[in-house]
């Protein structure tokens, strides 16, 4: 099952920062690493997250992520990153198999989108995505014990 790598980092030394990407490239490479986001343009579609620079990174297995991640090549690239950067925040994640059912721990019934006989919430039912916290729009909604 794929896994993947999601960075969030702030630049603080523009030459170094670039010379900490070329040669962390290279050595994502050489571990089945595929880049998918470099960059780009952040959102914050909810929540307090300010992120500044996002990288995500797709690797064939959490075991190739974290050889990639603990291989002596990468880790002569820790300290230029670090030095290159105000921050660096990583966190590794598995992807799911859609053709293996639900995940564990999703809800009873599975992860599904609601048919088009089902009742879909009216904008003062909406809540947050997440369940916690205010509704989207309209009164506080009641919330599950």
């Amino acid at each position: 099952m794929s896994a993947y790598l999601i960075a969030d980092m702030e630049s603080m030394n523009e030459e170094r920062f670039h010379e900490y990407g070329r040669r962390a490239a290279e050595v994502t490479r050489q571990y089945g690493g595929r880049v998918l986001v470099v960059g780009g343009s952040p959102e914050v579609l909810e929540g307090a997250w300010t992120p500044h620079f996002l990288i995500i990174i797709e690797f064939p297995t959490r075991r190739d992520l974290k050889r990639w991640y603990e291989c002596d090549a990468y880790r002569e690239l820790v300290p230029l990153r670090r030095n290159a950067s105000k921050y660096s925040d990583f966190v590794s994640v598995e992807g799911i198999d859609p053709a293996a059912g639900p995940p564990p721990g999703a809800p009873a019934g599975g992860m599904r989108s609601p048919t088009n006989d089902e009742a879909r919430p009216g904008p003062s039912e909406a809540t947050a995505p997440s369940g916690r916290g205010p509704p989207i729009n309209g009164p506080e909604a009641p919330r599950d014990a």
